[in-house]
């Protein structure tokens, strides 16, 4: 909070500065002195109304641009509207990648080169099961030094297990989805071997990485493509 001091025998100079103060100067200073008052008083009302909460509780009353890795942010339907599959209903789990490789076999566009994701066609149509772990991770704070609300983790249809994406001591969580679906209580610290398990699968993941694939387009063939689809 903002204040005034006064200095003994100063009384007279303060008032003059005061009154020499531009009027906007004025307005702006207490306009931010009460949005601090009211933050204050928000932050401690919030804590004392969480105290009753359960993490999953406490965790809808965020900002919405607090990004994470619990299944209230990464949990997205996804519709699939075509003439080709029967109305269905699948409550299976699927990844951001499984799109492309279904789209193109929905329209009939034969893949030449090794992509991530499974095609869904055979999953919707036949309701396979699907035990597959999904590599998950929060958008990376460009620009910013490292942070520990940049997170990655693996997800599977029993455990959800996600840390910081710079250490992997720091910001661990570990979820039994099964008995915990709310992701409300934190199991990291008494399953030390199942974590380690999820840590070589992040690795398996990482090395898997397409992105210097011998079959990329240079950045000029991007530009050339997105040139002739009207984009640039």
């Amino acid at each position: 909070m903002n204040a005034i001091i006064i200095a003994a025998g100063s009384g007279k100079r303060i008032s003059n500065k005061i009154r020499n103060t531009p009027k906007a100067l004025i307005e702006i200073n207490n306009k931010t002195i009460i949005q601090n008052i009211r933050k204050s008083v928000g932050k401690s009302k919030l804590e004392k109304s969480n105290k009753t909460l359960t993490n999953y509780e406490k965790r809808s009353r965020e900002t919405f641009d607090n990004v994470s890795l619990f299944d209230e942010m990464l949990h997205i339907p996804l519709l699939l509207v075509t003439k080709q599959l029967k109305t269905k209903n699948n409550d299976k789990y699927v990844h951001h990648t499984d799109i492309l490789p279904t789209l193109c076999t929905l329209a009939n566009i034969e893949i030449n080169h090794k992509i991530h994701g499974r095609n869904l066609v055979s999953l919707i149509e036949k309701n396979n099961s699907n035990d597959q772990a999904i590599y998950v991770r929060t958008r990376p704070y460009i620009d910013e030094k490292p942070d520990t609300r940049d997170l990655k983790g693996i997800r599977t249809s029993e455990y959800k297990y996600f840390r910081s994406q710079y250490d992997k001591n720091e910001n661990v969580h570990l979820y039994d989805l099964k008995q915990d679906p709310y992701e409300n209580n934190n199991i990291a610290d008494e399953n030390k071997e199942l974590i380690l398990e999820f840590e070589k699968k992040i690795i398996e993941f990482e090395e898997n990485d397409l992105s210097n694939d011998d079959d990329d387009l240079s950045e000029e063939e991007v530009e050339n493509e997105l040139k002739k689809m009207g984009y640039v």
